[in-house]
């Protein structure tokens, strides 16, 4: 259901990029949680709120030039801030058909927010981390 959620919305609606560490692709995104439908937020245990964001992270493993397969984290260490506060982010692993997915919730709270966000992740089987650090502006819509 995440997996259809994501695909159903315009890229400007959200920030989304990726960092590849071979033979490791690590995607993140963040979105207002009301961009989610009730349903989808009931079934992945997130409130909807207008102060309030969520990260996406997922990895995948390139296994050649046209085939990757989704990888699980042995570890994930994130943190959100902003000109006041720091805040550890705590992620909920969601599994479907084909897709892992971890998302934490972070709120926001000014119109036109900067966040800045720094994660590390380890892909299951590994010990190289992947490093990432984004920041974002949030609106209060």
């Amino acid at each position: 259901m995440l997996l259809f959620f994501l695909g159903t919305f315009p890229i400007c609606s959200f920030s989304e990029t990726s960092i590849i560490k071979e033979p490791y692709e690590v995607f993140y995104s963040v979105f207002n949680s009301s961009f989610i439908s009730p349903d989808t937020a009931r079934t992945i245990g997130f409130k909807r709120s207008q102060n309030t964001a969520l990260i996406n992270i997922s990895i995948r493993e390139n296994i050649s030039e046209t085939v990757s397969v989704e990888k699980k984290a042995s570890s994930l260490v994130a943190t959100s801030y902003n000109l006041i506060h720091k805040k550890p982010l705590k992620f909920t692993e969601i599994i479907e058909p084909g897709a892992i997915y971890y998302l934490a919730e972070f709120k926001i709270s000014n119109n036109n927010e900067k966040m800045i966000i720094s994660a590390e992740v380890i892909p299951e089987g590994s010990t190289e981390p992947i490093n990432i650090s984004f920041q974002h502006h949030f609106y209060i819509n």
